[in-house]
């Protein structure tokens, strides 16, 4: 037996549940339409868009804080939604980076955490993931 959520998504490619039975998707839609949304129980018809106007979001994680990180592939970065403001910004540029290289990414798809808060990003067509060391475990809090 299956539940299906009660919300319509377009393209869904990512998904995290928190441990709360939170699910968070991320909606690639058209070139410019994507979305991060959130939904908080099956019956909620149309969920909360956390995050809109995205460029084909790939996928969606939170962080031990409550922060919302996602591929935004069409663009070639990693985005963080704060947890206590909404804010959107990029936490990894075009080029891979944190604080440090010129490598450029080629696709990037998947994003997550480790138990370190180390942050993992799949490169798909560098053929690599990438790990990056958030210095004194909490970068953005």
């Amino acid at each position: 037996e299956h539940t299906r959520f009660a919300i319509e998504l377009t393209n869904p490619s990512g998904l995290f549940v928190d441990e709360c039975g939170t699910a968070y998707t991320a909606n690639a839609r058209g070139t410019n339409d994507g979305t991060i949304q959130k939904i908080v129980n099956a019956s909620d018809p149309k969920g909360i868009v956390l995050a809109g106007g995205l460029k084909e979001p790939t996928d969606v994680t939170l962080d031990r804080y409550g922060n919302v990180y996602f591929v935004e592939r069409g663009e070639s970065r990693i985005q963080r939604i704060n947890a206590r403001d909404g804010t959107v910004e990029t936490v990894v540029d075009k080029q891979g980076v944190l604080v440090f290289g010129t490598q450029y990414w080629n696709d990037p798809r998947n994003v997550a955490f480790d138990s370190k808060h180390n942050l993992y990003v799949a490169d798909f067509k560098n053929f690599r993931v990438q790990k990056f060391l958030f210095e004194g475990g909490d970068l953005f809090c």
